[in-house]
């Protein structure tokens, strides 16, 4: 994604999902990926003000027993979700809209690769 702005020790980042905001001090125009542990990510959406909430098309379902690994799809190749959950709704199958969320505060920033 790509820094939009920030105060307060929170950065905006414009991703294909939408805003996520998180804890970081990078420049407007920084290109950054942004990275939360798995067991932070719960399905379904969590109030707006402490939560970041992303809502993508489910491309693939890869079953690691206890844990699930789900690829989203974005409209560019470059861009890519990927989400583990240790549970996973019934109704997730390759091609359903899903919605994740996870507290601001554990999102965390990294300057994106260069190239």
């Amino acid at each position: 994604g790509v820094v939009t702005g920030g105060r307060d020790g929170l950065v905006e980042i414009d991703t294909p999902f939408g805003l996520i905001r998180a804890p970081g001090h990078f420049l407007a125009g920084s290109k950054v990926v942004v990275g939360v542990r798995p067991e932070a990510i719960a399905a379904g959406e969590g109030p707006a003000g402490d939560y970041n909430t992303v809502r993508g098309t489910v491309a693939e379902v890869i079953y690691f027993g206890s844990r699930t690994l789900l690829h989203f799809r974005t409209a560019q190749d470059d861009d890519r979700l990927h989400v583990e959950l240790n549970r996973l709704p019934d109704t997730v199958s390759p091609g359903v809209e899903m919605t994740v969320r996870w507290r601001v505060d554990d999102s965390r920033v990294f300057p994106a690769p260069a190239g």
